[in-house]
């Protein structure tokens, strides 16, 4: 039987209603039970289409069944809720996420590397007064639960990041041995500290401005296939931050059936350093930059005005006039340019400008290079860091101390020539700050401390200086020692690092300390901090001593037997062995034989 007209309308009605309260909500999914993957998988797949409203709400359904989700690599659902949030532009947000899924991760004793990693760069990023603190604290985290193999890609981006900071390799024997006890996060985290430019505070400084670099280098100079996320320029410009001028051709200058110039920059950074800039290139017209020697790497193969390659006929005339053109335009920018054109307007025709060019410019590249390679290792992170200006003399030795500790003193001075003393109604004073610290092996602070001096001008007119000491009781290992001298009202400073090892003095048998070069040994009249039992012993950190002055050596001698009548004797024997040897033959047998005639004997004690 049909339906009548108004029963048919009824129905539609009915059905419409019914379909308005069944459709699902907008952003929801469809009335069905999914599983935390399944709604991971859905986020996912979102995040890749750039759909991040969508990210957001899976996730809200998510956390409702599992506040605590981590997939198979450790990666949380709040990390991801943070990472969508931020990238629709909600910064505060996201932080405000990220830090209640941290705490509720942590009370659950899981930790997230992706999550700790995330709000450090979103720190950095926002800045402010305690940013240098908290971004600290979580690469920190982050890095200590990190492993190369489970966390893959946060690895390979932090350690990417980190690359152009990293010195040298060092000898395959002498990295095992030093750090083969050493787990890869351990490794990863002291290549993290040793950046640190004070390690006075807990913060490391350099973290943010690392962190921010990297943010401003992914957007400008983009690499998707990099771990980091930026190119070649990009590491340049996160270590050593926006260069002070910039040349470049993206364009490059194209030839008859090539470039005759590739595309390039140059990175000026002469305001740090009047040699210091990079070039880098794109060769052959490839996507990617690639850092170059220097400008006679971007010359190409054809020239526009030519049909013949390079190597086949008019190679002087056509390599010389693109040199011209080249250089021209450079010469506005660096002097080394100028120059280069100066030495091809010289040349007698353009094949000899050719030979010359190539010989010389090549050469010269890559002795700039260089120097731009070793510059790059001692320039500071931080801007308006300490340079060295003071003349700093560093000097240690170690004695032996109760507990089985040793006791280890660090010397310094500062030549008097090097103090600013400013007039006072009591005469001319110098104000002198040492941040001192003691590190382990993994450049975490062991101990730190702040000495203050405050010097009259007396005495100083004849060559004094300002000589300090510093002492610690350590067990014995592998440390890192950083001074730190400041003269606030000159605005002057220097800065000292190194490695050391404490030596193990055994108990109950004979051994003997360091020996320590002083400039004056003698009997205590007061006390003070060089006195040593009854003896004022001032010590001599430049461990030199200038032409006829008086030799000075303090050493200790511990656990000397006795005979039946409770007596010791020692003897002492006392060499002076000058630096300078004979060379050749005949030194190598005087040596052998115990015949160098440079060798003082300076005399035998027994007692």
């Amino acid at each position: 039987m049909r339906g009548s007209p108004s029963s048919k309308i009824r129905f539609l009605f009915f059905g419409l209603v019914l379909g308005v309260v069944l459709a699902p909500v907008p952003g929801r999914l469809p009335a069905q039970n999914l599983s935390p993957d399944s709604l991971w998988i859905l986020a996912r797949k979102a995040l890749g289409e750039k759909n991040y409203g969508q990210v957001a709400r899976l996730l809200d359904q998510l956390l409702e069944l599992d506040s605590t989700f981590q997939d198979a690599s450790g990666k949380s659902a709040w990390y991801l809720l943070g990472l969508a949030l931020d990238r629709q532009s909600e910064r505060e947000e996201a932080l405000r996420q990220l830090r209640r899924g941290r705490r509720i991760l942590s009370q659950l004793g899981a930790k997230d590397p992706y999550l700790d990693f995330l709000l450090a760069q979103l720190y950095a990023e926002r800045g402010g007064p305690a940013a240098g603190d908290s971004v600290s604290a979580f690469v920190y985290s982050a890095v200590q639960h990190l492993s190369p193999v489970r966390q893959k890609d946060l690895w390979d981006e932090i350690f990417d990041m980190l690359d152009i900071f990293l010195p040298k390799p060092e000898p395959k024997a002498a990295k095992k041995k030093a750090f083969s006890h050493l787990r890869p996060w351990q490794l990863m985290e002291l290549a993290i500290r040793r950046l640190d430019p004070n390690p006075m505070t807990d913060a490391n400084e350099a973290l943010p401005v690392i962190l921010r670099r990297a943010a401003v280098a992914r957007k400008k100079y983009p690499d998707p296939g990099s771990p980091s996320g930026y190119d070649i320029r990009g590491d340049y410009f996160v270590r050593l931050g926006p260069p002070y001028r910039i040349y470049w051709t993206h364009s490059g200058v194209p030839g008859e059936f090539g470039y005759a110039i590739f595309p390039f920059e140059i990175w000026f950074y002469t305001k740090i350093h009047p040699k210091l800039y990079f070039t880098f290139a794109r060769i052959r017209g490839e996507s990617d930059f690639r850092k170059v020697d220097g400008p006679e790497a971007v010359i190409g193969s054809f020239y526009d005005r030519k049909r013949v390659p390079f190597n086949r006929q008019h190679i002087g005339e056509t390599v010389t006039a693109l040199r011209f053109y080249l250089y021209s335009e450079l010469a506005l920018y660096h002097e080394d340019f100028r120059h280069r054109l100066y030495l091809l307007e010289q040349q007698v025709n353009a094949s000899e400008a050719a030979d010359f060019a190539d010989l010389r410019f090549r050469r010269d590249d890559e002795i700039q290079a260089q120097l731009a390679a070793n510059l790059l290792q001692h320039v500071p992170i931080v801007p308006g860091e300490d340079v060295l200006r003071f003349s700093l003399d560093v000097d240690q030795a170690q004695f032996r101390a109760p507990g089985g500790q040793s006791r280890v003193e660090f010397y310094f001075g500062i030549p008097g020539g090097d103090l600013f003393f400013r007039e006072t109604p009591a005469g001319p004073v110098s104000e002198v700050r040492a941040y001192l610290a003691v590190l382990d092996s993994l450049f975490r602070p062991v101990v730190r401390d702040t000495l203050f001096y405050r010097l009259s001008g007396t005495g100083f007119e004849k060559g004094g200086g300002l000589v300090g000491i510093w002492r610690q009781e350590l067990q014995p290992g592998t440390y890192s020692f950083y001074l730190r001298v400041k003269d606030p009202a000159a605005k002057r400073g220097a800065t000292y690092r190194d490695v050391f090892r404490v030596k193990r003095f055994g108990a109950g048998r004979f051994s003997a300390s360091d020996l320590l070069l002083a400039s004056r040994i003698q009997q205590a009249r007061e006390s003070s901090e060089f006195v040593k039992d009854s003896l004022t012993v001032l010590p001599a950190p430049s461990a030199t001593v200038a032409a006829g002055d008086t030799l000075h050596l303090y050493f200790e001698v511990y656990d000397l037997a006795t005979d039946a009548a409770g007596q010791s004797r020692m003897h002492i024997r006392y060499e002076l062995d000058p630096l300078e040897r004979p060379s050749g033959l005949p030194g190598f047998f005087a040596r052998l034989f115990g015949k160098n005639k440079n060798r003082v004997e300076l005399g035998e004690i027994t007692s």
